[in-house]
């Protein structure tokens, strides 16, 4: 099998493209997944010691008055917004 040299050169070219491109498949799949995260706010009752952690809603910031207390009727103070990575 005699290859002349343009098809020694176009071997070579083809075998480049594919270990590029199987270089950047495997680099995709090796990246490390960004965390998944959840941004929750923390409502304390300001007369009893009950304590609600929920969903953060836009608006949301420290010192807020947000609802009333199911214990005592009290207004709920917002006293924390925090993320919270997921496990996968």
């Amino acid at each position: 099998m005699n290859f002349d040299q343009n098809t020694l050169i176009m071997i070579a070219i083809v075998a480049m493209i594919i270990a590029t491109i199987v270089k950047t498949l495997l680099d995709v799949y090796r990246r490390p997944k960004e965390p998944v995260t959840v941004v929750k706010t923390l409502l304390k009752c300001i007369e009893c010691d009950y304590i609600q952690e929920v969903d953060y809603q836009q608006g949301d910031f420290i010192g807020l008055l947000k609802g009333k207390c199911p214990k005592c009727s009290s207004s709920l103070r917002v006293r924390g917004i925090y993320a919270i990575e997921l496990k996968e």
